[in-house]
């Protein structure tokens, strides 16, 4: 008689929902691993963005600040001298307003140095784009502007999204004062080209306007503390939010932020058909 084969016993298959949490576990391990590296990125970012100028930040506070009591005093000493009922309404109205300018100034200049309570994460840019639409849409149609707004449900960026909203807020606040009746004001969130294969990819976000344009001498000194052009050449290019807004303030917050969040912002251009501004941010 032949020796008889042992039949080798076949191995159990997993259940199905033993591969479910296998699937499940793996997908949790690459965002973890995905996130910690964006979180490092950012932070080496955040390490390699320049550091503000303190010299030249403080003699652009104390210039601001001397225009401010300057105003105040004359008025209030015109007040004053004049004993006019009318002329001391009219300049205490003066002193509330520069009191109120000052105040606007120390909470623009506390966000530079208190630090944001809410952490870094992955997020939604399409969610941020969203919330800024509900809030600005409502003022845009007030103004007799359209606002436009393209976002895919893809994009996942890292960083802070209460401070990317607050970029998009200066930026669409910029466009909506230099709109005219009838125009529309954009924002366009695509992926960004990368450099090489090795390269990390960007999420690019457009904010553009139908504006006038920003002049060419005014195009290098935008991003730089207390410039503004509101009042002189028509295109309120530093009026931006309650944060730093009029003040020249808004888009120099706004690339310190970028910044800080391991992305960048930047005038991509600017002509007789309207501005677009930059910001790329990391993914």
């Amino acid at each position: 008689m032949g020796a008889r084969v042992k039949a080798k016993a076949s191995p159990a298959k997993p259940k199905a929902g033993r591969r479910g949490e296998t699937a499940t576990l793996g997908r949790l391990k690459r965002q973890l691993l995905v996130a910690e590296r964006l979180r490092f990125e950012a932070a080496r970012s955040r390490a390699r963005a320049p550091a503000i100028d303190a010299s030249w930040l403080s003699a652009g506070i104390a210039h601001e600040f001397n225009n401010i009591l300057g105003a105040a005093e004359g008025h209030a000493v015109w007040a004053l001298e004049s004993r006019s009922p009318q002329d001391m309404v009219e300049s205490l109205e003066v002193v509330v307003l520069a009191c109120r300018r000052a105040a606007q100034i120390t909470r623009a200049l506390q966000g530079l140095t208190q630090p944001d309570e809410e952490s870094a994460k992955l997020f939604s840019v399409n969610e941020v784009v969203r919330e800024l639409e509900r809030l600005w849409a409502p003022l845009c149609r007030q103004r007799g502007v359209e606002l436009v707004t393209e976002a895919s449900d893809a994009l996942v960026a890292y960083g802070r999204p209460a401070q990317l909203l607050q970029i998009l807020v200066n930026l669409v606040k910029n466009a909506l004062e230099v709109s005219p009746e009838g125009r529309r004001v954009r924002i366009r969130a695509t992926p960004g080209a990368k450099a090489s294969k090795r390269a990390r990819g960007s999420i690019e976000v457009r904010v553009s306007d139908e504006g006038p344009g920003v002049p060419e001498p005014f195009r290098e000194a935008i991003f730089k503390p207390f410039f503004t052009s509101k009042g002189s050449l028509g295109h309120a290019v530093g009026a931006a939010s309650s944060s730093g807004g009029g003040m020249g303030l808004g888009l120099f917050l706004s690339k310190w932020l970028a910044q800080q969040n391991g992305g960048e912002l930047s005038l991509e251009k600017s002509g007789a058909a309207g501005t677009t501004f930059l910001l790329s941010l990391a993914t």
